[in-house]
C-alpha cells in the first residue's frame, strides 16, 4: 500500500478530471483516498456533461473549491477536442481560485490503475489508429511510485514487438487496447504477461497527480499544456 503524504501538515485534497477519451469522469480525492467520483461513458459530448458532473459531485461530497489544494487534469495523449475541454476547465478554475494545477499523462494514470510491484513493468497502451498506439512503460520505485522509462511515444504496433523482445521484467499491459497488445507481444515475452483492458479514469489521474506534485510541484494555469504527441487536422489547419 502506498504511503499517505502530508501537504502543509494535512492530507492534500485533489479535484481531478478526465475528458481525454470516449468516457469522461471527475473525482475528488483526499490524498490517495477517493471521496467521490462520477464516471460517464455515453454518446453525449464532453462539453455537454463534464460541467454538470463537476457541479453534482461537488454538491454530493459537500466540497467547495476553497477546500481543494490541487486541480488535476489528464492532458493527453488522447482526443484532441476532449483534451482541450479538460485543460480549459482546469485552467479556468485554477486561475479563479489561485490554486496550483497539474497535468497528468493518460499513460501514467493507466499505470496507477495497476498495483505497484517490484520486477514488474507496466506497458500503458492507448489506441491512436488501426496501426499505431500511444505508449510508455513504467517501473516501480520503492513500491510507491511508477517512474516513466522515457517520454510518451507514438509508435506502430510492429515496433511494440521489438520493445517486448528486449524486456527483462514481467510485463503488464494496460489500456483500451491492452488485449490486442498482449496478443501481439505474448509470443515474445520472456515471462508470462498479463493485461487489463481499461479506460483512463479521473481517480487514477488524481492519484498520479498526487505523487507527481510531491516530486516536481504543480503548474501555473498559463504553463499547463496539452500532451497531444501527434498532429491533428482541425478546420483545414494542423494543431499539435
Amino acid at each position: 500500500m502506498s504511503k499517505n503524504y502530508l501537504f502543509n501538515g494535512e492530507i492534500m485534497k485533489i479535484l481531478s478530471i478526465d475528458t481525454s477519451g470516449k468516457s469522461n469522469s471527475v473525482s475528488i480525492l483526499d490524498g490517495q483516498k477517493v471521496l467521490g467520483k462520477i464516471f460517464l461513458n455515453c454518446r453525449l459530448l464532453h462539453s455537454q456533461v463534464i460541467f454538470n458532473s463537476l457541479e453534482n459531485l461537488m454538491s454530493l461530497t459537500s466540497t467547495k473549491f476553497e477546500d481543494i489544494d490541487l486541480f488535476a487534469v489528464c492532458n493527453g495523449p488522447g482526443s484532441f477536442t476532449g483534451i482541450r475541454i479538460g485543460l480549459s476547465l482546469i485552467k479556468g478554475i485554477s486561475l479563479v481560485h489561485n490554486k496550483p494545477c497539474i497535468g497528468v499523462s493518460s499513460l501514467l494514470s493507466l499505470a496507477y490503475s495497476c498495483e505497484l510491484a517490484e520486477n514488474t513493468v507496466i506497458y500503458s497502451c492507448i489506441e491512436a489508429n488501426k496501426e499505431e498506439i500511444y505508449f510508455n512503460s513504467y517501473e516501480s520505485i520503492d513500491g510507491d511510485f511508477w517512474k516513466p522509462r522515457f517520454e510518451d511515444r507514438f509508435i506502430r504496433f510492429e515496433e511494440l514487438k521489438d520493445i517486448v523482445k528486449n524486456e527483462n521484467k514481467k510485463i503488464v499491459f494496460v489500456g483500451n487496447i491492452a488485449e490486442l497488445c498482449y496478443n501481439l507481444g505474448v509470443c515474445f515475452c520472456k515471462f508470462a504477461p498479463r493485461f487489463y483492458a481499461k479506460e483512463v479514469d479521473s481517480d487514477f489521474v488524481g492519484q498520479a497527480a498526487y505523487r507527481k506534485f510531491l516530486v516536481s510541484g504543480g503548474d501555473s494555469a498559463k504553463s499547463l499544456k496539452a500532451n497531444y504527441l501527434k498532429k491533428f487536422k482541425v478546420k483545414g489547419e494542423f494543431s499539435g
